[in-house]
């Protein structure tokens, strides 16, 4: 854990997570999670929020329903890093949105929450060329933008 002392006499607290993710606030310890870039400037102390990044492998699985669809679970560890900034990326209906790339092809879409974890839509423009399937193993990379 980091401590940096500010303007007021307040405290400035930092600490890792398994992804890099920092918790950190003003005063009492802060309730947000968020990646955290912190400089000291003319006495102020200023935050950034920046993007958060999660590369996992997983496998491809169908959605049967009346229309079809594919997904890519995201795994139980980097779901529950995601959950922590959930609430400052959300748009609403517990939805995320995220920038992603599986191989070649990168494409912007929203995770969907379910059971407790996420799962990655991947439509046909992602899928065909690359010719997945179900079952198959892919290496996404992503980024979660807040």
């Amino acid at each position: 854990m980091t401590a940096t002392f500010g303007p007021g006499g307040h405290v400035f607290l930092s600490w890792p997570l398994r992804s890099g993710l920092f918790r950190g606030g003003t005063g009492s310890a802060s309730t947000r999670w968020h990646r955290l870039y912190a400089q000291w400037d003319s006495a102020l102390l200023v935050e950034r929020t920046g993007p958060m990044d999660v590369v996992f492998s997983s496998h491809v699985i169908e959605w049967r329903g009346p229309s079809p669809f594919y997904f890519v679970p995201v795994p139980e560890e980097q779901s529950a890093d995601i959950r922590e900034v959930a609430s400052m990326a959300t748009y609403g209906w517990g939805v995320v949105p995220v920038e992603a790339r599986i191989g070649e092809i990168a494409f912007a879409t929203s995770l969907f929450p379910k059971d407790g974890e996420y799962l990655l839509p991947i439509k046909q423009a992602v899928r065909k060329p690359q010719g997945l399937s179900t079952g198959d193993e892919v290496t996404v990379e992503m980024t979660v933008r807040l």
